[in-house]
């Protein structure tokens, strides 16, 4: 089993604002299974809580994945040390979003 790394921002019960200007969302890690989006700004989905998996790809960076109740699905690169959001969104349309925004903490 691979190692943590000790430098790694420690996410869960913290929440984070991602920004990718025409969409705004607040994110909440309720667990390292679990987290909560609720959308603040555009038209880009509803509050929801969802299953993720989460991938360590480096000091302080995530892969992250979840697949939504409208069957849309999410794949993000989460650098907190950077503060980006890299996201690939398919929407239950086929429609396929190529997003990048910052990240800012919330607590």
């Amino acid at each position: 089993m691979p190692q943590k790394d000790a430098s790694l921002i420690p996410v869960v019960g913290r929440t984070f604002e991602v920004d990718f200007g025409e969409s705004v969302f607040h994110t909440t890690f309720d667990s390292e299974s679990r987290l909560t989006f609720k959308p603040i700004k555009g038209s880009l989905g509803t509050l929801e809580t969802v299953s993720y998996k989460n991938v360590e790809v480096g000091p302080n960076a995530r892969l992250l994945y979840w697949q939504e109740k409208d069957k849309s699905t999410v794949t993000g690169y989460w650098d907190f040390e950077k503060r980006i959001v890299f996201s690939n969104v398919t929407l239950p349309d086929h429609t396929f979003l190529n997003l990048r925004g910052t990240l800012k903490p919330l607590s």
